[in-house]
């Protein structure tokens, strides 16, 4: 991982490429190793940062949308089910800094445990939902794009619970 933090116009053209082809491709030699497989499904592990405005991680960002975008293309060319999570902050980061996570926290944005994490993913693969967006709020909070009073009910199938309720993502467009 790639990881400058800083704004696009202070950084070099070698560390935007190098963030934005460590997904690029990692993610086409899986469709190309994968494609003709029967699996029973294919995960891609995103980030909301392809989903909102951060400045100081446009290689990122870039990376990820790439990602994002292929996963939805390739989903359209293989006889399995290809299924995407674009991940907010994780609490176990080997590499978390101090000041950063304090700054999270004052912003309002918290840490998804491991545990909530494969709650999620139980939810994903079980769904007929071929894309989540899961992001951990430590109170009230305007994000971009997110539409905090829009909900999905998901119904029994495979391995979900009786019935949960979710909060969607409301994606413009």
């Amino acid at each position: 991982m790639v990881f400058a933090n800083q704004p696009l116009d202070a950084m070099t053209e070698q560390q935007f490429s190098s963030a934005l082809y460590a997904k690029v491709d990692v993610s086409v030699r899986i469709a190309q190793v994968f494609a003709q497989d029967a699996l029973d499904f294919l995960l891609f592990f995103s980030s909301m940062i392809s989903l909102i405005k951060n400045p100081r991680q446009a290689h990122y960002a870039a990376g990820c949308a790439f990602k994002d975008a292929f996963a939805q293309q390739l989903a359209h060319h293989v006889s399995f089910p290809v299924k995407l999570v674009n991940w907010g902050y994780w609490a176990a980061q080997k590499n978390a800094n101090a000041d950063e996570v304090q700054r999270l926290t004052e912003l309002g944005v918290g840490l998804i445990e491991p545990g909530e994490g494969m709650r999620v993913l139980d939810v994903l693969l079980g769904s007929p939902l071929h894309q989540l967006g899961v992001i951990r709020l430590a109170k009230a909070l305007e994000v971009e794009g997110v539409d905090a009073g829009e909900t999905i009910d998901l119904y029994p199938t495979r391995c979900l619970p009786e019935r949960e309720s979710y909060r969607a993502i409301g994606m413009p467009g």
